[in-house]
């Protein structure tokens, strides 16, 4: 069994991102910190290295009401409020 951390991811209100988490990393949910930042949590395993530009994990945040195109190949993380928008977050 190996043991792990939980690291904080933020994310920009845009339809699409990279954050730098490895495929070992789990993303555990997604909401708004303390200081009224979007972002993602995974549990990611101790020791882990940097990941490089380009090859971190894609995040895509759809608001309600817009197009989304086809979510089939998406994982739904977490719905998230942010004043008065509701913001549906996905892992592609």
């Amino acid at each position: 069994m190996s043991e792990h951390t939980i690291y904080k991811y933020n994310l920009e209100i845009t339809d699409t991102q990279e954050i730098p988490l490895l495929d070992a990393g789990r993303i555990i949910s997604a909401g708004i910190d303390p200081t009224g930042q979007m972002c993602v949590w995974a549990e990611v395993p101790l020791g882990s290295v940097a990941v490089p530009r380009g090859q971190g994990r894609t995040i895509r945040i759809i608001g309600t009401g817009n197009a989304a195109g086809d979510l089939s190949r998406l994982n739904f993380i977490d719905t998230v409020r942010v004043g008065s928008f509701m913001w549906h977050v996905y892992e592609a």
